[in-house]
């Protein structure tokens, strides 16, 4: 069972944050507050149910990952032009917007692709290998989460200062300046648009997920819908799918 949300404008209401948000729902509800919408952010969703998450096929995620390597190379895309591709070069302006060098924190999605151009992407399982493969297609950032792990609604905002953030390592830090977040009632999932966090991560128990598509200000809003489809005929191919 799958369900889109879409970006779009419902009546004003108030989160806990006392801003005016916008809502793309048509199930979990994601709000985007005002301070955040005006940095030019803006997400679309889909929520799924009853995920199957294997072991990836390693033979077709090599193969997956050379087709798209072969598309990079067709598109002109190498390491040196990669920073010149539209949506790069819109999240590495929206990077220094929100005062993150985006030379030393790198947009998910152009992370992946260096790896990927480099020496390959690790294989993690087939879920998250397919939300990789997607983004390093369509060069849009792409986060996954384990919509059993969330707590209550999901509002992209500002943190607050001295909020604390587990990474998906791991490892713990205090956000001392205002960055944009997607959190839950308990706290940060996700820093906007490159780095997930543990408690919402993907296992070979997820059954449920909400998958999120970032976009910023430069980017196409039509491009995050097709990013989304990406993921599932991948998670398909690379031996998971439905339950």
């Amino acid at each position: 069972m799958e369900k889109r949300m879409e970006s779009g404008v419902d009546r004003p209401s108030r989160t806990r944050h006392d801003e005016i948000v916008r809502h793309h729902f048509t199930g979990m509800e994601i709000s985007i507050t005002e301070e955040v919408s005006a940095l030019g952010a803006f997400i679309e969703s889909v929520e799924r149910k009853s995920i199957r998450v294997e072991r990836s096929r390693q033979v077709v995620f090599d193969a997956l990952s050379g087709n798209i390597r072969a598309m990079m190379a067709e598109r002109g895309l190498d390491l040196e032009r990669l920073p010149g591709e539209r949506n790069i070069r819109s999240l590495r302006r929206f990077y220094w917007k929100i005062s993150v060098d985006p030379t030393k924190t790198r947009p998910s999605s152009e992370a992946l692709a260096r790896r990927l151009l480099r020496k390959g992407l690790p294989t993690i399982n087939s879920l998250v290998d397919a939300g990789n493969l997607a983004s390093v297609e369509t060069l849009v950032p792409l986060g996954i989460y384990d919509s059993e792990r969330i707590a209550g609604a999901l509002t992209l905002r500002m943190s607050e200062p001295g909020e604390h953030f587990i990474g998906i390592d791991g490892s713990r830090s205090t956000l001392e300046s205002p960055v944009p977040v997607l959190a839950d009632e308990k706290g940060i999932i996700h820093l906007y648009p490159y780095r997930d966090g543990r408690r919402t991560r993907i296992t070979f128990e997820t059954k449920s997920v909400i998958a999120v598509a970032c976009g910023v200000e430069g980017m196409r809003g039509e491009d995050l819908g097709p990013a989304l489809e990406r993921i599932w005929s991948y998670n398909e191919a690379l031996g998971g799918g439905e339950r």
